[in-house]
């Protein structure tokens, strides 16, 4: 009745509709194109200051950051330092647990200085993003360590770690979940 009568009112051109709809979308994600990459730049510029000021605590005399230390929280996300107190608790005076290293720089030695890092920083946005930390090591070896990063109190956290490296350990988070279960069930009363 509408589509065929040449002189209804409610006859539409339906090329222009289509027109107008494509460039009325086109331009939001131009526009969404336009402020993604700022954003994506100022999280980005977040996150590399963030891992900047964490390995600038290693060298002689320097202060390496610590699940175990009073400020934990201004470097680790309050689960990982949970999950890194119960593995503790777990395990028992006089054991490390699976902590028995640096895992930040997956070192023992924290006097090492993280003065040419490469940061290859994965999937920001405003919430949480990977980071790919490669430094060379005093024997000329490449340490891949990948820092998964998250917002808490709208501040940069380390949520989890991972080592591509020489320890074999994919995450510490799931590595300390694993002991901690272990444990639990082993000291469960029979």
């Amino acid at each position: 009745m509408f589509g065929g009568d040449v002189n209804s009112p409610f006859r539409m051109n339906r090329l222009p509709t289509k027109v107008t709809a494509f460039a009325i979308l086109l331009g939001f994600q131009l526009g969404g194109a336009q402020s993604a990459p700022k954003q994506n730049a100022k999280a980005t510029d977040g996150v590399a200051q963030f891992v900047q000021a964490v390995y600038s605590r290693y060298g002689p005399n320097g202060d390496p950051p610590s699940l175990f230390e009073e400020n934990a929280g201004t470097v680790f996300h309050s689960s990982l330092i949970a999950l890194a107190l119960e593995d503790q608790r777990e395990v028992g005076p006089g054991d490390a647990g699976v902590i028995d290293y640096d895992p930040v720089c997956s070192c023992q030695d924290t006097d090492a200085k993280f003065e040419h890092l490469k940061l290859q920083i994965e999937a920001a946005n405003e919430n949480s993003c990977k980071v790919a930390v490669n430094f060379t090591e005093q024997n000329g070896a490449q340490t891949p360590i990948v820092l998964v990063l998250v917002k808490e109190n709208e501040q940069w956290r380390i949520y989890d770690i991972e080592n591509h490296g020489r320890r074999g350990r994919p995450s510490l988070r799931a590595a300390l979940e694993k002991e901690i279960q272990r444990l639990s069930e082993q000291n469960k009363p029979r």
